[in-house]
C-alpha cells in the first residue's frame, strides 16, 4: 500500500502495531473506495468493533480484484492511517463445519428446576373465565368446556461471532453476522371441561389457564471448519437457546355469590355471564356453556 508524504520525524507518526484479536476486535467495514462509506477513490478505510477507523492514504491503487476466500489473520502497521496491512485467506472451500465444546449459562437443567415460575420464564395465563348464576329454585347443573390451540416451538440459534466475522460457507467478504436457526414448530390442541351443581340463587366463577411462557439461555462453543484441501481451523461462535412450552389447560371453579358475579362482570374483569333465568319453566335448568 502507498502512503502520503509525511515528515519521519513526527512523533505523532509513530508506527503502531495494528492489536486484531479475533476474540474481541473484529472488522466491521472494509471499504476499497466504493459505496457511500468512501471519501475519495482509492482510499480504504477499515473500522474495528471497538471504534477504531483506521485509514490508508490517498494514492493507494484501487483494488479491482478483491481477494476472497475464509478469512484466517489480519496483520498490518498504522500510524495516522494505515501503513501497512495483510490479509491472510485461504481459497479453498468448506466442506465440513461442526460447533462443539459448548457451554450454557445458566445451564437448562438449573432453569427448569427451578419452582419459581417466573425466574423459568413461565407465567400462568387464563384463556377463559365465566360465572354461571343459577336462578332457579333448584340444583342446576353446569359445563365448562375450554378448546384452544396453541403453537409451541423450540429452536436454537447458531450465530457466528462479530469477533470473526465468519459465515459458515466460509467467506469473510460478507460484512454481516451470519446466523443460523434451526428448530421445529407444530399446533397443540389444548382440551380439558369441567363438570358441577351450582345451588338454587348461587353462582360459580370456573376459569380454564395454562403455563406458558419462553427461556433464554446464552452460550458458547466452539466452530470447527474443515476444508476440501485438508486444512481446518477452530474458532469462537455463541448463540442463544430458546424454547417456548405450554403446559395442558387446568380448570378452577370455586362457589361465590350472585352478587359477586354480577359486580365481577360489571367491572369488566371477565368474559362471560352465563345464567337460566331467561329458560322457560319445565325446562332441564341443566346449562353447558363452551369457551
Amino acid at each position: 500500500m502507498g502512503m502520503r508524504d509525511v515528515d519521519p520525524t513526527d512523533p505523532a507518526l509513530k508506527h503502531h502495531e495494528i492489536e486484531w484479536d479475533s476474540t474481541f476486535v473484529s472488522i466491521e467495514a472494509f471499504d476499497v473506495g466504493s459505496g457511500r462509506d468512501s471519501k475519495m477513490p482509492g482510499h480504504i478505510r477499515i473500522v474495528l468493533s471497538d471504534g477504531r477507523s483506521l485509514e490508508t492514504g490517498k494514492n493507494v491503487p484501487r483494488d479491482t480484484n478483491p481477494t476472497k476466500g475464509t478469512l484466517i489473520g489480519i496483520s498490518g502497521k498504522y500510524r495516522a492511517w494505515v501503513s501497512e496491512l495483510n490479509v491472510h485467506t485461504l481459497a479453498s472451500k468448506p466442506n465440513q463445519w461442526q460447533i462443539h465444546d459448548v457451554e450454557f449459562q445458566p445451564a437448562p437443567d438449573e432453569v427448569n428446576k427451578n419452582p419459581d415460575m417466573a425466574q423459568r420464564g413461565l407465567v400462568q395465563q387464563t384463556l377463559r373465565s365465566a360465572h354461571f348464576v343459577n336462578e332457579a329454585d333448584k340444583e342446576s347443573d353446569w359445563l365448562f368446556q375450554v378448546r384452544d390451540q396453541k403453537e409451541t416451538s423450540t429452536s436454537w440459534t447458531h450465530s457466528v461471532t462479530p469477533s470473526s466475522k465468519y459465515t459458515l460457507d466460509g467467506f469473510w467478504e460478507q460484512k454481516r453476522e451470519n446466523t443460523n436457526t434451526e428448530g421445529y414448530i407444530h399446533i397443540v390442541e389444548i382440551r380439558n371441561q369441567m363438570s358441577g351443581k351450582v345451588a338454587p340463587g348461587k353462582s360459580v366463577h370456573v376459569w380454564a389457564y395454562n403455563i406458558e411462557g419462553q427461556y433464554g439461555v446464552e452460550w458458547k462453543g466452539k466452530l470447527t471448519i474443515k476444508f476440501e484441501n485438508g486444512k481446518e481451523f477452530t474458532y469462537p461462535t455463541n448463540g442463544r437457546l430458546k424454547g417456548v412450552e405450554y403446559s395442558d389447560v387446568s380448570i378452577h371453579s370455586e362457589d361465590e355469590s350472585r352478587e359477586a358475579a354480577m359486580e365481577a362482570v360489571a367491572n369488566g374483569e371477565e368474559f362471560t355471564l352465563f345464567s337460566n333465568l331467561d329458560l322457560p319453566a319445565g325446562r332441564n335448568m341443566s346449562r353447558m356453556f363452551r369457551v
